[in-house]
């Protein structure tokens, strides 16, 4: 989702750069940064395509593995618990989740989305 109105803050003033403006587009505090500015956000949805080798039961079936993670008890945040596992197996391995994973655009986000996935462009510094 978009924001029209995006001042100049504290937030955008670094070190490097001048105390009374934007660090990246040069406003001075209180103007609208430039649209061109990094600070200038937006939400997008995006789709997640991974493979992730789980272990389960030697009894279980394609059926049964479905089951377990769209329709059982099993919370799907125990889903990023695998992943942060995988994460750091692959970290001891000086290994990383590159080419695991494939990030796909679906559209800009409404605000619904934002309310189910609680990410509020609102909520980022103006």
């Amino acid at each position: 989702m978009d924001r029209e109105n995006w001042l100049v803050g504290a937030h955008a003033v670094r070190p490097a750069g001048e105390p009374n403006e934007c660090f990246y587009c040069k406003q001075s505090l209180g103007n609208p940064h430039k649209r061109s500015c990094p600070i200038v956000s937006k939400t997008a949805l995006v789709e997640l395509k991974l493979h992730l080798v789980v272990v389960v039961p030697e009894s279980w079936d394609a059926h049964d593995v479905e089951f377990h993670y769209n329709e059982s008890s099993s919370c799907q945040t125990n889903i990023l618990k695998l992943l942060d596992e995988k994460s750091n197996r692959l970290d001891q391995d000086n290994r990383c989740m590159c080419g695991l994973i494939e990030t796909s655009f679906v559209r800009w986000a409404d605000d619904n989305d934002e309310q189910v996935h609680a990410t509020y462009i609102k909520d980022s510094p103006s």
